[in-house]
Formats: structure tokens, sequence, C-alpha cells
């Protein structure tokens, strides 16, 4: 499974939006490797904005669409990108998640901490060791 969150200027409508998505989805059931597709807009549990979407893209078993979902999903991102007014982010669905938040990116990082001089010093060693190539 593929999860897309889509985003479209914060001035939209929910009829505009609607139409937008449509668009998305349209473009996206017309993949081979798509089986089916659900999709959600307006403001939820999840969606904390009118302008933001979530389409959940089911693939085609491997031995049919004959490619990995992250090959899938850069000819999805390149079937989608001319879609006027809305942005599709496209990330595999894990297995496997620690947080239950739902975001355009596939890594969240959050630290935490009372004393906020060992916040800032955490923060920064974190940021820093992200930063290096590896």
């Amino acid at each position: 499974m593929v999860l897309g969150i889509s985003e479209a200027p914060q001035t939209v409508s929910f009829a505009s939006m609607a139409q937008r998505q449509q668009k998305l989805v349209d473009i996206l059931l017309n993949d081979p490797a798509v089986d089916n597709i659900s999709s959600f807009i307006g403001v939820d549990g999840t969606n904390t904005t009118l302008n933001s979407g979530r389409i959940q893209i089911n693939l085609k078993p491997l031995e049919e669409r004959k490619m990995s979902a992250t090959d899938v999903i850069h000819r999805l991102q390149q079937k989608t990108a001319n879609v006027d007014g809305i942005q599709l982010f496209l990330q595999p669905l894990q297995d496997l998640t620690v947080e239950d938040r739902v975001s355009r990116t596939e890594f969240q990082y959050a630290l935490e901490d009372p004393n906020q001089a060992e916040l800032a010093t955490y923060t920064r060693r974190m940021v820093d060791e992200l930063g290096k190539e590896r």
C-alpha cells in the first residue's frame, strides 16, 4: 500500500478541493500497478485543514505489477506532478510505525524535554547528526 497526502492552497473551497482530489484519483486509478483507492478530504481527526486530503492506494500483488512500491511511487509522482492547484506526496505504507501521525514525509522526529536548555542542546546535536553525509 501507498499513502498519499494531498495539499492545495489554503484558500481552496471544499468543492474545488474535491475536484482537484478527484483529478489525482483518476490519474492514479489509470496506473497498471494500482488495484484500488480510498480518498478522503475535509477536516477530521487526521486532516486538520480543509486544504489537505489523504489517498490510500492499494497496489496489485508484486507478481502482477512486477515493480517495487518505490518504483510505482516514482512513476505516480511524475504522473500527478502537473495537476493544477494540488500537490501529492507519496510514501510506502509501513508495516510498523512508532507514531500515529500522518504527514507528507516518510520520517518525522520529535524531541521533548522539560528542560529548555537541554532540549536546545540535544536538538542541535540531532540536527547536526542528521545533516551528515553517510
